[in-house]
């Protein structure tokens, strides 16, 4: 057999496999379960299972997101943290994420912070959106804390998101733990402490603010994930994004990375399973 038969025997492979994926990966989701232990768990809330949902970008699997709500009752979370971009910034109703957030709204407890897409929108648009997702029963933290208690102890979550602008690959050098800081209220360090902040790029600095677990997404796995190597590309096109997909450290802060659910501006994932991640607190001197 010729050379050029085998390069094109493999080249056609490969684009077979690759398509494979993509249709995958446009049907199916995946769980990813971790464990966060500490002392600061209240005992209350040891055992305590967080659902995160992220990067949607009004995509649906099955009619009205059916596949995608069966999948999330069955794990039946005691609360849903949302950290952005559910819808895109082309839509003009946000009718799939509001008819999401509303089913949600009535069976759990469900905490949203917005992504770069959500604060692209400018204008009646902007209010519009913001309006509308507070009349789905959901808590929408715009910079905010919201306090869960359990009995007579609590734990807290911060909603945290900045303009479009700092997003962009020019802007970085703008974004720091004091702009950072700025944005949500004061945390007390005796508590414990949830950060929802989209962008998890931005890790070096979150991991400064006095916060003990951050919910992040935005970065879509990477797009394309290889083998060994991981993610392959930011949402700015950088190669081989640090913090894509799993869990992190920066001292004794942990960072939740999910790989998001729907496509965005890269309009495909390759080997990159749209991404459910299931969070359980585990209160350490209890085992």
């Amino acid at each position: 057999m010729k050379m050029q038969t085998v390069l094109i025997i493999i080249i056609v492979l490969l684009f077979l496999v690759c398509f494979g994926s993509v249709i995958y990966n446009y049907n199916n989701i995946e769980v990813s379960e971790y464990e966060y232990k500490s002392e600061k768990v209240p005992q209350s809330f040891n055992g305590y299972k967080i659902l995160q949902l992220s990067d949607l970008h009004s995509y649906q699997f099955g009619e009205d997101n059916k596949n995608l709500i069966e999948i999330i009752d069955k794990i039946n979370p005691d609360i849903i943290v949302v950290t952005g971009d559910m819808v895109d910034n082309s839509d003009k109703k946000f009718t799939v994420c509001l008819e999401l957030m509303k089913k949600l709204a009535q069976k759990y407890d469900v905490y949203y912070t917005f992504g770069n897409h959500e604060v692209a929108f400018v204008g009646e648009k902007y209010v519009n959106l913001v309006t509308d997702l507070k009349s789905t029963g959901i808590n929408l933290l715009m910079n905010e804390k919201a306090e869960i208690y359990k009995g007579n102890e609590k734990i807290n979550i911060y909603g945290m998101f900045y303009n479009a602008k700092y997003y962009l690959k020019f802007a970085k050098e703008y974004v720091n733990f004091d702009m950072l800081n700025s944005l949500i209220p004061e945390r007390n360090n005796n508590e414990f402490n949830i950060l929802l902040a989209h962008n998890p790029l931005d890790f070096k600095f979150l991991s400064q603010m006095n916060v003990d677990l951050i919910f992040s997404g935005h970065v879509h796995g990477g797009v394309v994930r290889l083998p060994w190597l991981g993610g392959l590309l930011s949402p700015t096109a950088s190669l081989f994004p640090q913090y894509t997909k799993g869990v992190y450290s920066l001292g004794e802060v942990k960072m939740v990375v999910s790989a998001g659910l729907g496509l965005g501006t890269i309009p495909f994932r390759i080997y990159n399973t749209p991404n459910l991640v299931v969070t359980t607190l585990i209160t350490e001197n209890s085992i």
